[in-house]
């Protein structure tokens, strides 16, 4: 998910009226992976502050997460200030890492000087590129009649958009087991929401997993049971393991898996999440086929 701040570094009496510095740990909306039980929706632990150095600050991101996480920080107002690493910048920052984005000071340290900048985060690696033509495993054990009932190749009513272009949606009963598709670490999840309907207002209420794969790819499972989350997060996850449960949260019209495998890409100032395409392997011939509209998975 993005993440915009802006961040201030108070001016000088005589250049602007004096402002407080507003850089504060944000966290992504993106919530980690907990257990079934007892584990509540943590945000995702990505952080930016401020380090005071000789003449200057220095921004610094901390990534206590289980994924990469992308950046792009930019100034919107400067006055004699020099960046150890030139702005605009895109950067990314390894999982379970800190790391100095860049310093800010003085160019003329006889002189006031001062500066605003803006921030974006995303999780996922923006240069990463998928290896190529992926078989991806059902991500259910179908049984006969078992159909993608929204998809490429036909009409659309809900993945209209950059992030879920390529998605395939697959109706499934309430608690129906939810596979890995494909090898993978669990890198964030919502679990403890019960609230779903066919009203916008639902979009942000359906339970999820997300699996990093080792190419940067990201496999969304969406619109999960309540508590039907059964992974950790860093868990290293096989294809085929048990995820978590199917459930109808979110904005969803009726039981089903929402499946969709993604990159993050940089959009001039910010980061998206990209739908790609992506082929399902069965054991019936052929046995590579491109998901789309009305395909029966069952073998």
């Amino acid at each position: 998910m993005l993440v915009c701040f802006v961040g201030v570094r108070p001016w000088p009496q005589g250049l602007l009226p004096p402002v407080r510095s507003a850089l504060a740990a944000l966290a992504v909306l993106i919530c980690l992976c907990c257990s079934q039980t007892a584990w509540a929706d943590i945000p995702y632990p990505f952080f930016v502050r401020e380090v005071d150095v000789i003449d200057g600050k220095r921004l610094v991101a901390e990534n206590e997460g289980f994924a990469p996480v992308s950046i792009m920080v930019r100034l919107t107002e400067s006055s004699n200030v020099t960046a150890s690493r030139p702005l605009p910048i895109a950067a990314v920052i390894p999982p379970r890492s800190t790391e100095v984005v860049t310093t800010l000071t003085a160019a003329n340290r006889q002189a006031p000087w001062g500066f605003r900048y803006i921030y974006h985060h995303f999780v996922g690696d923006f240069k990463a590129q998928p290896a190529g033509e992926w078989p991806y495993r059902i991500p259910v054990d179908p049984v006969q009649g078992t159909r993608i009932s929204q998809g490429p190749g036909g009409p659309l009513t809900s993945h209209d958009n950059g992030y879920s272009r390529h998605a395939v949606d697959i109706p499934v009963p309430i608690g129906t087991p939810v596979l890995a598709a494909r090898a993978g670490t669990v890198i964030d999840t919502r679990l403890g929401s019960n609230q779903g309907g066919m009203e916008p207002t639902y979009a942000g209420e359906a339970n999820y997993v997300r699996v990093l794969h080792d190419d940067g790819t990201q496999a969304l499972y969406w619109h999960l049971k309540q508590n039907g989350v059964l992974v950790r997060p860093g868990a290293r996850v096989a294809e085929g393991q048990m995820l978590g449960l199917s459930g109808n949260t979110g904005y969803s019209s009726a039981p089903h898996l929402h499946f969709a495998v993604q990159v993050t890409r940089a959009m001039r100032d910010h980061f998206e999440a990209v739908s790609v395409p992506f082929v399902f392997k069965r054991s019936a011939a052929p046995g590579l086929v491109v998901p789309k509209a009305g395909l029966e998975l069952w073998k």
